[in-house]
């Protein structure tokens, strides 16, 4: 697996734009911060992880509930491995509403065919869009809302997406 910028470098940009994908700059990924690891009780707000984008952003990914982060999109829609999360994040999002963004990723065969495009989802503000969670440090942020395959059924990503 790999992100959008990652398939460029490895496959031509040429390549990766026909194939549709969003490359706006070719950058090594920064390595990602370790979580937080004073966080050990089981609340929505506890970080599992933490990932740095690269705008040289920390997007956390929240222990969540049935609504956002981990909880929300590791069972269904089939993402296990934290490092499915680091590698979309790691470079710059796709597309920036507000305090919303969005990272793009693909997993591909060893020939370069791309077997599921990953979105992940992240609210860069202290609480969610609808405000209806709100951390008590205004200087922190939700994080990671959702990650999941488009063009899978279900938004269910295949089991490989996890073999990275």
């Amino acid at each position: 697996m790999m992100s959008n910028e990652g398939y460029a470098q490895s496959f031509g940009v040429d390549r990766a734009e026909a194939e549709g994908l969003t490359v706006d700059s070719i950058q090594p990924s920064p390595a990602a911060p370790r979580a937080d690891a004073s966080a050990r009780a089981s609340h929505w707000s506890v970080v599992k992880f933490v990932s740095k984008d690269g705008e040289g952003k920390n997007i956390p990914t929240r222990e969540g509930n049935s609504k956002f982060g981990w909880r929300h999109f590791s069972g269904p829609h089939n993402i296990h491995d934290p490092k499915v999360i680091k590698i979309v994040t790691s470079e710059r999002p796709e597309k920036k509403d507000g305090a919303r963004r969005v990272y793009g990723g693909v997993l591909t065969n060893r020939l370069g065919a791309v077997l599921a495009r990953i979105k992940v989802i992240a609210q860069y503000s202290y609480k969610t869009a609808d405000g209806d969670y709100v951390l008590a440090d205004h200087s922190h942020k939700i994080g990671t809302i959702t990650a999941y395959c488009e063009r899978v059924a279900r938004n269910k990503c295949p089991d490989a997406v996890n073999e990275t």
